[in-house]
């Protein structure tokens, strides 16, 4: 049996919005010949993923962390650094990609046109995870594990995450040859604070209620989920407890933190002023 038609068919059923793809090529092969070379793999891929998706824009992001330390952002040609087939579908296959430093995404179709806004906020209200749930868009995770969900971020930004804070990182943004001062501002995790997510259970969730959908039986390995019921599910949870994201081994520090300060953590609770300049990458938002 052909492995791409139930793929095709477990898409059929979701709604025409755009298609945001998370990749694990080894863990996806199954959906592709045999390996012919690295280029041919590549592109057996990225032909599945257009056939899947028939008329759908492809999302994929083409993250670059770089920009945290080094302070520059080349829209052009600045290497995804998330997975050998998201740099390969930015340089063969898509037709834009986000002029949004560190988590940038590439894809097929119409340009998002997230705006003009400073300062950049890559989880916000403009960016290309509020359009993919304006759109009514679809989260594939294509081989990829329930973990790389990097969407879990707006859904925490729009509730503004208790444990979490804003950091702004500075720098140059070059596009079209010209290069520009930007500033990058997200929620990173607390400095020398761990926080771990329980997937596990955040997935079972999303499966007990219909949101998430397995290819096969119990199988992780693809999965699809509609990104607006996915948000409204996460935001209701998180307004009713604000670390249910979390693992339980994790929130007792984060709990007692948040108890002592009775708000919002701040990047005055974890860095100096001089660490929050710099705009180092002491702090990370994933």
């Amino acid at each position: 049996m052909d492995p791409i038609k139930p793929l095709r068919k477990l898409l059929e059923a979701c709604d025409a919005g755009p298609l945001m793809i998370h990749s694990d090529v080894l863990k996806a092969s199954r959906f592709v010949p045999e390996y012919r070379g690295k280029r041919e793999l590549l592109e057996d891929h990225c032909q599945v993923l257009r056939t899947v998706a028939e008329e759908r824009p492809i999302w994929m992001p083409t993250f670059n962390y770089e920009f945290t330390s080094r302070g520059e952002f080349d829209v052009t040609n600045t290497q995804s650094q998330v997975g050998a087939l998201t740099r390969y579908f930015h340089k063969e296959h898509a037709n834009w990609r986000t002029a949004v430093p560190v988590f940038s995404y590439a894809g097929t179709g119409p340009n998002p046109s997230l705006g003009k806004e400073a300062p950049i906020q890559p989880f916000g209200p403009n960016s290309i995870f509020a359009t993919l749930v304006k759109r009514n868009g679809t989260i594939l995770f294509y081989g990829a594990p329930f973990g790389s969900v990097t969407f879990i971020h707006h859904s925490e930004h729009l509730c503004e995450s208790v444990y979490r804070y804003d950091k702004s990182f500075h720098g140059k943004m070059i596009q079209d040859g010209v290069s520009r001062d930007v500033t990058a501002k997200f929620h990173v995790r607390p400095l020398g604070a761990a926080i771990e997510y329980d997937f596990n259970r955040l997935l079972q969730d999303l499966r007990d209620l219909g949101i998430a959908k397995y290819l096969n039986g119990d199988d992780p390995t693809v999965i699809v989920a509609n990104a607006r019921e996915v948000n409204e599910f996460w935001q209701r949870k998180i307004k009713q407890d604000p670390f249910y994201l979390l693992k339980t081994s994790c929130r007792p520090v984060l709990e007692q933190k948040y108890d002592e300060l009775r708000r919002r953590f701040q990047i005055s609770d974890f860095e100096t002023n001089s660490e929050s300049v710099a705009g180092n990458a002491v702090s990370r938002a994933a």
